[in-house]
């Protein structure tokens, strides 16, 4: 991911980011972001104590979920290119991390096809419409050419033997 990754802990102490994704600090609960390709795995110390409540803040999604004491590290898929998680006790105590980085490249190839196929469709639609356009010239064409073709009536035609 190429990430900046930002600590936070207590109550709003900064401590320096170090790029490249890997950062540990001595605090309470060690909360520690490791950045790779489009996931980010975060750790902590299981030895804090009792239950902690993990929030990660990816752009406009939010997940939020109850950490058993035993439990050390989840891995998280990263949709955007700012990442905030924040490990509580749901007390006064509070740890964030902050990762910045690089949109994950599925995210930024998937965007770039969606730009491709909305300029595709567009393309498309100009194209009908200017066929659509062809086609009602041409039938006007076709009626003005009927129209100069005298009618003929079919005649009868008597064979004698």
């Amino acid at each position: 991911m190429g990430a900046a990754v930002t600590r936070l802990f207590g109550l709003g102490a900064a401590v320096p980011f170090l790029a490249g994704g890997f950062f540990l600090s001595h605090s309470p609960v060690g909360l520690a972001v490791h950045a790779g390709d489009a996931q980010l795995r975060i750790t902590w110390d299981r030895h804090a104590g009792r239950e902690q409540n993990l929030e990660i803040l990816d752009g406009a999604a939010r997940a939020t979920l109850s950490v058993p004491p035993a439990l050390s590290s989840v891995t998280y898929q990263v949709r955007g290119p700012d990442v905030q998680v924040r490990l509580s006790n749901g007390e006064t105590d509070v740890e964030i991390a902050r990762c910045i980085g690089r949109e994950p490249p599925s995210v930024a190839v998937v965007r770039r096809e969606m730009q491709k196929t909305k300029a595709d469709a567009e393309n498309l639609r100009a194209s009908v419409r200017k066929g659509t356009r062809e086609i009602e010239r041409m039938q006007q064409i076709a009626d003005q050419m009927l129209a100069r073709v005298p009618q003929t009536r079919p005649q009868t035609v008597l064979m004698w033997r």
